[in-house]
Formats: C-alpha cells, structure tokens, sequence
C-alpha cells in the first residue's frame, strides 16, 4: 500500500497477490468501491500489479490552502 500526494492529488494505490477479476466480471463488491469512491468525488482503476497481482489506484482532489 502506498499513498502520497501526487500534484493537487491524494494518490493511494493498493496492491495484492491474487488473480483478480476479469475485466467482464464486475462483482458487486467493485461496484459498492466505485460509488463510495464517487461520493468522494475520487476516481478507482484496477490494474494488472507489476510483480503480479491486482493493483487498485484511487484518486482523490486535495483541497486547496485558505489563506
């Protein structure tokens, strides 16, 4: 698991050891992810993980500094 700020982003990228799902089997858990992701105004992507593996990148917009 990482997270860093990534410009006026929070980057948080997850990744695991298993197989994943297929691209055209969309469970419902992916599903309940994108919408609480959208509540937060974020954005999700799967991905295949460098050494194997699922990777899970999330988005979210960093608020900006009040002075």
């Amino acid at each position: 698991m990482r997270v860093r700020p990534d410009g006026s982003q929070l980057l948080l990228d997850l990744t695991d050891d298993g197989f994943g799902p297929p691209p055209e089997q969309d469970g419902q858990g992916m599903s309940n992810m994108r919408s609480r992701v959208a509540e937060l105004h974020g954005r999700i992507e799967w991905t295949p993980g460098t050494l194997g593996g699922t990777k899970i990148v999330l988005r979210f917009s960093l608020p900006t500094a009040v002075e």
